[in-house]
């Protein structure tokens, strides 16, 4: 068990504190009638009190590692909820993953926390352009996310410029930055993050298209983005489907 590791470990580290400073058993772990361990320290100095206490809290399992346990995931209907025509609702912040959005058709989605603060859908569409629709609680700046976020764009696509996303009427509306880059075959293309921040939460879209579409395809994605930011201001309440009454 995890605070077994943790007590061997002290009781090395004390063992060579001891051997180094102190006489030959300084500090002894006893065994007392009850069966339970117990660290005893010979020195009287803070820095021999502390380590003593140090070791007796990994033996007694104080640090809680062993019982520490990630939260119970939520079941999948309690964080999607989808419609009779596959479209999906996000339960816990009522942004929407459509099974067709635009010109766009849903592939995969995705859950990155159990508590279903954290989502994704994925979408392509026939042109071969890909955008991933996320919505996330994040605590961090939306200016620092996106600059952390563009730095690792551009560690994936080493030989890439900046260039100007192609929607920039509407600054305010949301953030975007975006890296032209050839693709393996020559083909030339971009890839942009747009992000912005709705209530408590935070909407990101990450889009790869062809730099021949790049017009049509960045503005309709600046559009999803707002019509989502616009829809969670003034959410409506979504439930997850209500378990029938017991008989």
């Amino acid at each position: 068990m995890i605070w077994k590791v943790l007590s061997t470990a002290a009781l090395a580290l004390a063992a060579g504190c001891a051997s180094a400073s102190k006489p030959e058993n300084s500090i002894v772990v006893t065994v007392g009638a009850d069966g339970k361990m117990r660290v005893v320290s010979a020195g009287d100095t803070a820095e021999d009190q502390a380590l003593a206490a140090l070791m007796q809290s990994a033996l007694n399992g104080d640090f809680g590692l062993d019982d520490a346990q990630e939260p119970e995931p939520l079941p999948e209907n309690q964080i999607w909820r989808a419609d009779a025509d596959g479209n999906l609702t996000h339960i816990q912040s009522g942004a929407q993953c459509p099974q067709r959005w635009g010109d766009y058709v849903r592939g995969r989605t995705s859950i990155f926390r159990p508590d279903g603060t954290d989502v994704g859908c994925n979408y392509e569409n026939a042109d071969g352009a890909v955008m991933t629709f996320y919505v996330y609680d994040s605590p961090e700046d939306l200016a620092i996310e996106l600059e952390e976020t563009f730095a690792t764009m551009k560690t994936r696509q080493p030989v890439s410029s900046e260039v100007q996303f192609a929607d920039a009427a509407l600054p305010a509306a949301y953030a975007a930055r975006t890296l032209a880059f050839a693709a393996a075959d020559g083909t030339r293309m971009r890839t942009s993050v747009l992000m912005t921040d709705s209530g408590p939460w935070r909407l990101k879209v990450r889009l790869t298209c062809k730099a021949g579409d790049a017009r049509r395809t960045e503005q309709a994605a600046g559009i999803a983005l707002m019509g989502q930011a616009d829809r969670l201001a003034a959410p409506q309440p979504v439930q997850p489907a209500e378990k029938p009454s017991p008989v």
